[in-house]
């Protein structure tokens, strides 16, 4: 978008604001602050009405007048304003009693996040995370190893903070509605009138605005996961919502009064939900509707026939993590809106009249660039307040891009109007500052450099982030067979240099030792798509004996090359990572396993190493996996081997290490 186009919308909402001000001005009635002495002589501030009818013979004494009462106004002292604050919240909450001088974080963090934030903190915490001023701090948990809080102060928060040991079901100042219907379900699914050992590590930073990235995903975790996170964003929903419509009843009412009213975005819709399958996003919304406990539904009957299936084919022999994954529709190109009202959830909605939005990365994107359209169709993704990207690995596995892409289009300024209210717009969209506030959870099984880099130059929270890091026992305790294991390690300078470092070490000395061997049944199992293009044409210019799996090979291929690597028609198979992740195939005729580069997904080590096993001990003597791996590969290398081995491997003096 043009720059000249931000500064019209932006000079809108200034427009509109002055005339606001410039017609309550000419009132007949003004409205002024008179003070009162109480008994112990403190002061407060009565609102009055003074009535003056317009002459202009005294429009010189008028503005006098008008004068003093600006100055008492201006005069009121910083704690009548906080309670001036703290009536407002009350007056916008289910009658619970906020204070908001509390010191044990009694206030309601969306209110200070998002309904009053500290002005002159908002400026400072946002130059510091522009200039990247982040503060590291390590806190161990039981179970899931270090909780790393990257703050911009070591002294104070830009919003109010829950304490881990805090964050059980009473105090997370939840809508009243929500309360009964999560109580509802937690004893249904989980037998707890509380939280969830998970729920409660993750509820603090959750319902304190801050962003995590919580890498302890899986399918046994996942529903109570999910169930945490649909409870918040719809209790910033409702609450988003109560607090627009009280503001409407006090314009109505008090139509001369100089009040701002800023609680809104440029665009409705407030949630981004990015999922990987269609089958996904029906489970999701079956919890909001679950949690929600709205008394209708509109649409539901058309959304199930639209994201089930009538017969899920899945192979019920393949491992479980598979099954979680695949059960039911996986088509990956979807979006939908849900419209959350009083009782009332609206699926398919128009995005414009939603406010959560569930998409596929791939459907969002499609969208966003939609064919025939001169301005990128992204004006809904200017309020987004809470992002959620839930299972990350499994978007990484369809194309991580897509992601990146969608995140490049949040929180910028629309493009058209939309029947904008600027009126009632925040000050920190009108100023470009909503993605310091946007809060952003990311749900994955693991860690990968492309979702860390994400984390690290994407999420920009000013009230700070959080990301789990865990201590791996390792997959390889999951090799229960007596094969040698070798890993090898290389010295590329960095990680850009690291592609091309290993395939001069397997063309020069892996490869050499493979067409040497009198023994076949060689598989080189290669991660990265490029790569294994790169090794492809070069084995067919060499005209190696060889055959490949690929995640585009069509079934009949598999096929072919599945039988001519069994029946040692061909020496060597090529495997890529997404053809093991989206088929998990069980191959025969292994002897030898070769990893180019190590599986992102730790389970695919001790699945592959199999390929080898013998039911018959005595025959696995002869056969062996070799290993590559780098310094760069840690990430990897640690999931696999286990943390304790990670430091020795990576930094130690030896390049050879066997396990057996």
């Amino acid at each position: 978008m043009k720059t000249s186009k931000k500064i019209k919308i932006a000079n809108i909402a200034r427009k509109r604001h002055t005339h606001k001000n410039e017609k309550s001005q000419n009132l007949e009635h003004i409205k002024a602050k008179k003070e009162i002495k109480t008994k112990n002589d403190s002061t407060i501030f009565q609102t009055v009405e003074i009535a003056e009818l317009q002459k202009p013979k005294k429009q010189k004494q008028k503005s006098t007048k008008k004068t003093g009462n600006l100055k008492i106004y201006e005069n009121i002292t910083e704690k009548n304003k906080n309670v001036e604050l703290n009536n407002e919240i009350t007056s916008c909450s289910d009658s619970e009693n906020y204070n908001f001088n509390n010191k044990e974080n009694n206030i309601d963090p969306f209110y200070h996040h998002y309904q009053f934030p500290d002005e002159i903190k908002l400026k400072s915490f946002i130059k510091k995370a522009n200039e990247n001023k982040w503060i590291t701090k390590k806190i161990k948990i039981a179970e899931f190893g270090e909780l790393i809080q990257y703050k911009l102060s070591e002294t104070s928060n830009f919003g109010i903070e829950l304490k881990i040991i805090n964050s059980n079901f009473s105090n997370l100042k939840l809508k009243k509605k929500l309360r009964e219907s999560f109580f509802k379900h937690q004893t249904i699914y989980y037998s707890l009138n509380s939280l969830t050992n998970i729920q409660h590590i993750l509820a603090a930073p959750i319902f304190s605005y801050q962003d995590f990235l919580f890498t302890y995903l899986n399918y046994n975790n996942k529903k109570e996961v999910r169930a945490l996170y649909i409870l918040h964003l719809l209790n910033h929903i409702y609450k988003t919502r109560h607090y627009i419509l009280r503001n409407n009843e006090k314009i109505q009412r008090f139509q001369n009064s100089q009040i701002e009213y800023r609680d809104q975005g440029f665009t409705r819709p407030k949630i981004l939900i990015l999922l990987s399958t269609k089958n996904s996003c029906l489970e999701v919304v079956q919890t909001i509707i679950d949690i929600s406990g709205t008394e209708q539904q509109e649409n539901r009957k058309r959304f199930i026939n639209e994201y089930s299936i009538e017969i899920d084919n899945i192979n019920m022999s393949k491992p479980a993590d598979y099954k979680n994954l695949f059960i039911g529709n996986t088509d990956d190109m979807f979006r939908i809106g849900i419209k959350v009202t009083r009782k009332t959830l609206k699926i398919f909605s128009n995005f414009y009249n939603s406010d959560i939005i569930l998409a596929s990365p791939l459907g969002l994107r499609l969208l966003i660039d939609e064919k025939g359209s001169k301005k990128k169709n992204r004006d809904y993704l200017s309020s987004i307040e809470i992002t959620i990207i839930d299972n990350a690995n499994a978007l990484q596995m369809q194309n991580w891009e897509h992601v990146s892409y969608i995140f490049d289009n949040l929180n910028l300024l629309p493009n058209e109007i939309h029947e904008c209210d600027f009126s009632r717009v925040r000050n920190w969209y009108l100023d470009e500052n909503s993605r310091f506030l946007r809060q952003t959870l990311i749900f994955s099984e693991y860690m990968t450099p492309e979702i860390n880099s994400l984390f690290m130059n994407f999420l920009f929270n000013i009230s700070g982030k959080n990301k789990i890091k865990q201590v791996y026992k390792g997959s390889i305790e999951d090799v229960k067979y007596k094969i040698q294991q070798i890993f090898l390690r290389l010295h590329p300078s960095d990680p850009s240099a690291d592609p091309d470092i290993k395939f001069l070490y397997f063309k020069t000395s892996i490869l050499p030792n493979i067409i040497r061997s009198k023994e076949n049944g060689f598989i080189v199992f290669i991660p990265s798509y490029f790569d294994f293009i790169r090794i492809r044409n070069y084995l067919s210019k060499e005209e190696t004996s060889f055959t490949f799996i690929s995640e585009y090979s069509s079934n009949s291929d598999v096929s072919k090359a599945r039988s001519y690597f069994n029946t040692r028609n061909k020496k060597i198979l090529l495997y890529t990572e997404r053809a093991h992740y989206y088929r998990r195939y069980n191959i025969k005729g292994a002897n030898t396993i070769i990893f180019y580069s190590l599986p992102e997904n730790p389970l695919f080590y001790p699945e592959l190493i199999r390929f080898m096993n013998d039911t018959n001990e005595n025959r696995n003597y002869n056969k062996q996996s070799k290993a590559l791996f780098s310094k760069w590969d840690a990430l990897k290398l640690e999931r696999i081997v286990g943390s304790k081995r990670l430091s020795l491997m990576c930094h130690g003096t030896n390049d050879i290490f066997e396990f057996l």
